[in-house]
């Protein structure tokens, strides 16, 4: 029990985390746009504060005064005292970096250098740019102004334009896309409300229900369902035009005046009467959504009394309204994801400031890219004209940076440069004063060595009595984090910090700056005015609680907790899990069984390993495993093991149901695609979720869909899967077709009226028998105590006439009935399990007989990193008051360095280890990769498979080199100059460089570049990519894979813009695949303090650098296998070779490379490149 007690407190901590968006932030309102939007500024708490209070913990008489964060020091008396236990230091070490600041505990002495002559202003100068200059920001520019500098570029040698220029274009959303989301919504009111689309008024994309009141959960069901998150009522009292006019004559004499009328607010006038501006004759109020209907009936009786006192009865005509809205940034958000699913990743698309970005090197491709994005009709670009400015950056090369570079060569010296201010900060730090005149020495020393002119250097004083210890607070990655935090709020909730009622939407983030779109009445939001407010994350409490719920399920003592109690055992230790035979395969009924399903398969492509795993799943009773390795046909065995449960374990029951899971949408999708089948019509398989979250394959399994179409004779751009069913149904008529009835019968049948459609539609949610969900969704009720999604879904399948009469009438009575039904499926499969973490892996099988559980542990564990947590709950920490929550993190901190080691396990291991032979399997044959890069591969499954064997490729070897690149078993590329080679490995030398918590390999990503250049001026690879059609996006697209964030974040702003290129780090990688790989391995033995550094063979004898023997994330073989396994075709690894030999495992991959006969391995020194050897030589 041990592993749950470790996974609670990821929970936990995973909790505290989330609420921290939770707490309060103070915003200052600037202004107000359109209609309940408003611009607000963040109102920074004060951070340095923070700063200095985690210093006291070391420095205990220091004051926030003599914190001087601008000169990147603090002055500290010589009386005062010092704390410097471990405990205490440890301490300050972790508030660092949560408070983003570096300090030392060697006091020392300071200088400051200046150069004081701006090159690149001189230049704008000179062409007449009236841009300022900015050293260390981009710079706008029209492309005829980057023209005029590159003409005169040659005569300032200090200064390099950076070759890419970023081109950033506002997007706009077609018409077309919001009048669909808008009917999808339409129709979903419909469905569920009776209201038919032609009664309603659409104004704007805005929907308007004339004298409707719909209730609060009905409203918060369609903001789950649909892009419309936001309602409110809005109350017309309509005045006859001739009694208005004679109001206006006579009002100020009744003492009668509008809202923003000067006397509107005098309090001397007491009994003067206060009216809403109106708008022509007509006065409009709003009120919040979740007002009560009886409560709006007593406003709207009141307000109508008050106007009698000016009007007639007859004269006023009250309309209430109850209007659904979206915005244009929640519709963005799915307009993006559509856009992202078919731009290549030459574009980037941000959902933030709604804009498609791309970078180009000349005026000539600049066009040529914007006449590529012409080709995708639903892309509405605001077009570039004369005038339009683009990103350039520029380097201006200053005697500061070489001297930074030096002097940070020594660990005694800190170094700060400020490019936009053309300043170095100098820190000598003292571990013995005596040293003072010794580093001062060297500093001028390296002083001396550059070119003074325009530069001054100035020996910083300290008082008397003081010493100087170095402090810098990095506010740039502060301003990140915050922004961050900002980010993960925007799209959510904003709730009044007081009343904690509704506030708003965060719409848009550009920090400090927020536009936040308004539930409240904007008439209530003063300019200026500050107010307090908090954010609110429900999908994550929702997934929490869910979590939550999975381990109290399985550790509860109650046998109604989980559905099948004898999974509980099972699913904590798999090797509870009990058998009758020692060995399954031997028994007459396995052998039976096996024979009966080879008798009639799904799919033609099931082989052995395939087979042997759906007989073994159909004799398990409680659960089974499966090990899938890369390529070897997962979704395809999935979609055959649903087929044999249904065909041989549903024909003994009246309805066997199926729940197909993973963490993500695109696993669930492949698998019930896979189900699709022009003979059969026994697997009926639904899509639960929002049908505008799903892509297309998704789609066609969509329950909202299905529905939507039996009400709806519109075509659809593609079919459905109750169109199939309709499809093989009139196909089944044509042969048995004898006379004209059954002709008539197909034709109708093909027509799809509304009679078809109503009767399929209907017929197909009776009998599903599969359904289709993300693990994160799946549940009861959410963390507000209400009915999830999923589980209306479920109850729309399996129990409609309960769930009518709950949204009919939501009595006490129809609430009880539906609370009182649970979730139940015969069998549950997870696929991707090996990636869940334990709670995440339980959470569908609370809710199954029997679970199927199908990962690979080879491949990456749960992605949990326990430092960056721990870091996290420090800051926390730091925040919170003394008691119960402070000491609450303690204990988790405590716990999760304690049981770091479990979190680097995934479950699915544990599961798949523990369990007998007889309830797993693992599948052998893999069909994505050339035969070479399966040699490379299958170092990681050594062991794994029964009698010794190893993972095998099961293309057919008389293909695999086949050079027609549509025969579905070639592998074929011939880019290469030996056209067979499949393996590369690029032998790179240089230095690793720490970049934050992060790592980065500048020499591997000059190799990377060397390499890319060639391909793209290579006539065998532009035939190869050319070979594919637009719609196969990824077939064309290089995959480059690197183990770290900020590689691949260099990787990006480094690689030739023109070539299209997915960079990515491993763990975004897993589950897809690229005909052509790029692998960074980034870690080397050689450790550079920055990048650039020059090799000092005095300092480092054996390597001119630090040794370093660590390899960091690559530690894991899991990763190194992910990155690898990705390549079809070509597999071109760049690494240093010595360092990463130093793990066998890895050794073994470079030696299969080298002396495979389609490998080749290569020495990559600054561009000069020598074949060390293959196979062949």
């Amino acid at each position: 029990m041990k592993e749950f007690q470790v996974w609670q407190s990821y929970i936990d901590a995973l909790n505290i985390l989330t609420e921290q968006y939770e707490n309060p932030f103070r915003i200052k309102v600037l202004k107000t746009k359109e209609e309940g939007v408003i611009d607000c500024r963040f109102v920074e708490e004060d951070q340095k504060r923070l700063v200095y209070e985690a210093l006291t913990g070391v420095f205990k008489d220091l004051t926030f005064e003599d914190v001087r964060f601008k000169e990147n020091h603090l002055l500290y008396p010589t009386s005062g005292r010092l704390n410097r236990t471990n405990d205490a230091k440890d301490t300050l070490d972790n508030l660092a970096r949560a408070h983003h600041f570096t300090y030392s505990l060697n006091p020392g002495f300071s200088a400051t250098i200046n150069y004081t002559h701006n090159h690149l202003q001189e230049l704008f100068d000179q062409v007449g740019i009236k841009e300022r200059a900015k050293l260390d920001k981009p710079v706008y520019l029209t492309i005829e102004e980057i023209e005029k500098i590159d003409g005169v570029l040659e005569d300032y040698p200090e200064v390099t334009r950076a070759t890419d220029i970023g081109a950033v274009f506002q997007l706009e959303m077609k018409d077309e896309y919001m009048a669909r989301q808008c009917e999808h919504t339409l129709k979903f009111i419909w469905k569920h409300a009776g209201v038919k689309p032609g009664a309603v008024k659409v104004d704007s994309y805005d929907i308007y229900y004339k004298n409707k009141y719909f209730f609060k959960d009905f409203v918060e069901v369609i903001k789950e369902s649909t892009p419309y998150y936001n309602t409110i009522h809005l109350v017309t009292y309509e005045i006859q035009p001739d009694a208005f006019n004679d109001f206006l004559k006579t009002k100020k004499h009744q003492k009668v005046f509008f809202r923003s009328e000067p006397h509107a607010n005098d309090n001397s006038n007491n009994k003067s009467q206060i009216l809403p501006d109106p708008q022509g004759n007509k006065f409009v109020r709003r009120f919040k959504n979740d007002i009560a209907k009886e409560e709006l009936n007593d406003e709207i009786r009141h307000f109508k009394r008050v106007l009698g006192r000016f009007f007639k009865e007859e004269d006023i005509t009250v309309t209430h309204e109850q209007v659904f809205r979206t915005s244009g940034k929640q519709l963005f958000n799915s307009y993006i994801e559509y856009i992202k699913a078919s731009l290549p990743e030459t574009y980037q698309v941000s959902l933030n400031s709604e804009t498609l970005s791309f970078d180009f090197q000349s005026a000539e491709e600049l066009d040529k890219k914007i006449e590529a994005l012409e080709r995708y009709s639903w892309i509405n670009l605001k077009q570039h004209e004369n005038g339009h400015k683009f990103k350039v950056y520029f380097e201006v090369s200053t005697p500061l940076v070489d001297l930074e570079r030096r002097l940070s060569k020594s660990s005694k010296i800190k170094a700060v440069l400020n490019k936009d201010q053309n300043q170095l900060q100098v820190f000598g730090m003292l571990a013995d004063p005596a040293q003072q005149e010794i580093l001062k020495a060297k500093i001028l020393n390296e002083y001396d060595k550059i070119d003074v002119k325009y530069c001054s250097l100035k020996w910083n004083e300290i008082g008397n009595g003081y010493l100087k210890y170095f402090l810098h607070f990095d506010e740039e990655s502060f301003q990140e984090y915050t922004e961050r935090k900002f980010m993960k709020l925007r799209g959510g909730l904003v709730k009044d910090y007081e009343s904690e009622a509704p506030f708003g939407m965060i719409r848009y983030v550009n920090y400090p700056y927020l536009e936040i779109e308004l539930e409240v009445d904007s008439e209530e939001i003063l300019l200026e005015e500050t107010l307090t407010v908090a954010g609110s994350l429900k999908g994550e409490k929702d997934k929490i609680k869910r979590l939550y719920d999975a381990i109290e399920a399985i550790q509860s003592d109650s046998s109604i907790s989980i559905v099948n109690p004898n999974l509980k055992d099972g699913l904590i230790d798999s090797a509870e899990v009990k058998y009758d035979v020692d060995e399954i395969k031997r028994t007459l009924e396995y052998c039976n069984l096996y024979r009966e399903v080879e008798a009639d398969l799904l799919s033609s492509f099931i082989n052995e390993s395939q087979k042997e795993a759906i007989a073994k799943s159909l004799l398990a009773e409680d659960l089974f495993v499966v090990q899938g390795p890369p390529g070897t046909g997962k979704s395809t065995a999935i979609a055959e093991l649903i087929w044999q449960h249904i065909r041989l374990q549903g024909a003994h029951q009246e309805k066997y149901k199926i729940l197909v899971t993973s963490e993500t949408n695109l696993a669930v999708d492949n698998a019930l695609d896979k189900l699709r089948s022009d003979r059969h019509m026994l697997i009926k398989p639904i899509r639960f979720g929002s049908e505008d979250k799903l892509d297309r394959e998704g789609w066609r399994f969509s329950l909202e869909a299905i529905n939507a179409w039996g009400k709806d004779v519109t075509a659809y751009e593609d079919t459905l899967i109750v169109d199939d069913w309709v499809t093989l149904i009139s196909d089944r008529s044509e042969e048995q077709a004898q006379s004209g009835y059954l002709k008539l019968w197909k034709e109708h049948l093909l027509e799809k009226d509304k009679t078809v459609r109503e009767f399929f539609s209907q017929a197909y949610l009776k009998h599903c028998n599969v359904v289709g969900a993300t693990c994160s969704s799946i549940g009861k009720l959410n963390s507000e105590g209400r009915f999830t999604r999923f589980f209306q879904d479920y109850c729309n399948v399996y129990h409609a006439e309960k769930l009518e009469s709950y949204k009919s009438d939501r009595s006490w009575n129809t609430i009880k009935a539906l609370n009182g039904l649970s979730v139940e499926f015969d069998l549950a499969i997870q696929d991707e399990a090996s990636k869940a973490s334990p709670p995440e892996l339980m959470l569908p099988f609370v809710f199954t007989k029997k679970a199927i559980v199908i990962g690979d542990h080879r491949q990456l564990p749960p992605m949990i990193d326990t430092n960056e947590f721990i870091d996290s709950l420090e800051y926390l920490k730091a925040k919170a008051q003394e008691g119960e929550q402070r000491q609450k993190i303690k204990r988790l901190q405590r716990f999760i360095k304690r049981n770091s080691r479990s979190f680097e396990i995934s479950h699915f291991e544990r599961l798949f280890k523990g369990i007998h032979q007889n309830y797993k399997t693992t599948f052998d044959t893999q069909y994505r990769m050339h035969p070479a890069i399966n040699e490379t591969i299958k170092q990681f499954y050594k062991g794994d498979f029964e009698g010794g064997k190893d993972l095998e490729c099961g293309l057919d070897m008389n293909c695999v080199d086949d050079p027609n690149l549509d025969n579905i078993q070639s592998r074929y590329h011939g880019i290469t100059n030996k056209a067979d080679t499949h393996v590369m490995w690029f032998d790179v030398n240089t230095p690793e460089v720490k970049q934050g918590t992060s790592r980065v390999n500048p020499g591997e990503v000059e190799a990377i570049k060397w390499i890319v250049e060639r391909l793209k001026g290579n006539e065998r690879y532009k035939h190869f990519v050319d070979h594919w059609g637009d719609h196969l996006q990824a077939e064309k697209e290089l995959g480059i894979i690197t183990f770290y964030g900020a590689q691949a974040n260099l990787l990006k702003k480094n690689l030739p813009q023109d070539i299209q290129a997915r960079v990515s780090p491993v763990d975004r990688f897993q589950g897809m695949e690229r005909n052509i790989v790029i692998v960074s391995m980034v870690r080397s033995n050689r450790l550079a303090e920055h990048p650039g550094q020059e090799p000092d063979y005095e300092m480092f004898p054996d390597l001119g650098y630090a040794k370093n023997t660590s390899l960091g994330f690559a530690e894991s073989p899991n990763r190194l296998n992910v990155a690898l396994s990705r390549a079809k075709r070509l597999l071109i690894v760049v690494g240093n070779k010595d360092h990463f030999s130093s793990k066998q495992i890895y050794k073994n991959v470079y030696e299969t490379i080298l002396k495979h006969p389609q490998g080749e391995v290569w020495s990559f020194s600054k561009g000069d490149l020598k074949k060390v050897r293959n196979g062949n030589s």
